[in-house]
């Protein structure tokens, strides 16, 4: 008896320990928004909208908040929003 009784509270100390992590809930990505000849559009969009006209793939774009322009991750060449808005909206 005494034994058993030993096993479950090994047993019990055992499971106690073994605490699961909480995760912490992912908060969705804040959207960038620039404002193009007055009027606001999602980084994102443009960088789609930029990837559609080059043929270049969406994630070799960055916007350059500095410089204010898109920036390509492959090349050294840049892209200005004033440009390119336009362009993606049609």
């Amino acid at each position: 008896m005494r034994n058993i009784l030993l096993l479950f509270m090994l047993l019990g100390l055992g499971l106690s320990s073994c605490e699961k992590k909480e995760e912490s809930p992912e908060l969705p990505p804040k959207t960038q928004q620039i404002t193009v000849n007055g009027k606001n559009y999602d980084v994102q969009y443009l960088i789609n909208g930029l990837s559609k006209i080059t043929g270049i793939s969406p994630d070799k774009f960055y916007f350059d908040e500095t410089e204010g322009v898109f920036r390509n991750t492959m090349f050294s060449d840049y892209y200005r929003p004033e440009t390119y808005a336009s362009i993606v909206d049609r």
